[in-house]
């Protein structure tokens, strides 16, 4: 207790060097950023429902086994009435928007701005790009019924988009429920979600 009998309940002030005020002011602006991806991605994107989203590998060239298997997969997807979702970069993305542009149904494709990494594949009906990873995350789960993950993704990448998965299941975040096929099932992509499911604390 002070000598005049208040109590001091605030900390005292502190200076801050005015780098500070500036990283607080650009995560601010990140913030808006990522509404204003979620606003302009949701009207763009809501009314192709119903659509089944499509995850694997940048790094699969056409002519492989799994690139065909994507592009028929999306194919038959689409010709049965759903939007096709992909990533809209090449290798298992492109496979799926590829399948899915000569169906009866819209390939959609969800870019990411990255420079040095990923080009947008011209198989898209409907594009989305996107600044930052967590909206477009997101809108991967939110506008889809079903999920299919392709094999030979990256260990991260299938860790995440499981997670993913696993929080839209669980919390009925679409209103439908979320079906998610594996293909091949002898292959690690299997694996990795029964070690997800049995073992990793998400």
């Amino acid at each position: 207790m002070p000598q005049d009998g208040v109590p001091h309940k605030l900390p005292k002030t502190v200076e801050l060097p005015f780098s500070t005020f500036n990283y607080n002011a650009q995560e601010a602006w990140r913030v808006f950023g990522i509404i204003s991806e979620f606003v302009a991605a949701s009207e763009k994107l809501n009314r192709i429902r119903p659509g089944v989203t499509i995850f694997g590998s940048a790094r699969v060239k056409p002519g492989h086994q799994y690139y065909d298997k994507t592009e028929k997969i999306a194919r038959l997807l689409s010709d049965a009435g759903f939007s096709v979702i992909s990533g809209g970069g090449p290798g298992i993305m492109e496979a799926a928007n590829k399948g899915a542009f000569y169906g009866k149904s819209p390939a959609v494709g969800l870019n990411i701005a990255l420079p040095l990494e990923q080009k947008s594949n011209p198989y898209q009906d409907i594009s989305v790009n996107f600044d930052h990873f967590f909206s477009r995350k997101v809108m991967f789960v939110r506008f889809a019924t079903a999920y299919v993950l392709m094999p030979l993704s990256g260990v991260k990448v299938n860790l995440r988009n499981a997670r993913s998965l696993s929080f839209a299941v669980n919390i009925s975040v679409n209103g439908s429920g979320c079906p998610t096929f594996k293909t091949n099932a002898q292959n690690s992509t299997l694996v990795l979600l029964e070690f997800v499911n049995d073992t990793v604390l998400l």
